[in-house]
């Protein structure tokens, strides 16, 4: 039989090379401030409870801004929109991106990018 103190020594290097490998590649992201910085949400946990279809909707929706956060769990609160009004309005931050604007001044013979508008839709109005 293999000598238990000889497993055990084995194991305890094998966690401690596993550590420190995932910690090289531990990323730190970057701050989320309320009021200043926009992000972009994950779909897929959210997509049904808007009632709609992935397939329709896309992998992000926003950009919301933040308005408080982070609380103790690391999450952060949005004002969402009326339409997302089943969600919940604290959102951890493993479900978010920050939302980067290109910087013009960085490419200056780029053309300047025109972003979608928000489409709206009355009670009167069917969508198409």
């Amino acid at each position: 039989m293999k000598n238990p103190q000889l497993a055990r020594t084995a194991v305890q290097k094998a966690r401690a090379h596993q550590t420190t490998t995932s910690q090289k590649r531990r990323k730190e992201e970057p701050p989320i401030t309320p009021g200043k910085t926009e992000v972009t949400l994950r779909s897929e946990p959210y997509v049904p409870k808007i009632g709609r279809t992935q397939k329709l909707v896309g992998p992000w929706l926003g950009p919301f801004s933040v308005s408080a956060g982070p609380d103790k769990h690391d999450n952060y609160r949005f004002n969402l929109h009326p339409i997302m009004q089943s969600i919940h309005s604290w959102i951890h931050r493993s479900h978010l991106r920050i939302n980067l604007r290109p910087d013009l001044k960085a490419f200056p013979g780029l053309p300047e990018p025109s972003f979608k508008e928000p489409v709206t839709m009355g009670a009167s109005e069917q969508e198409e």
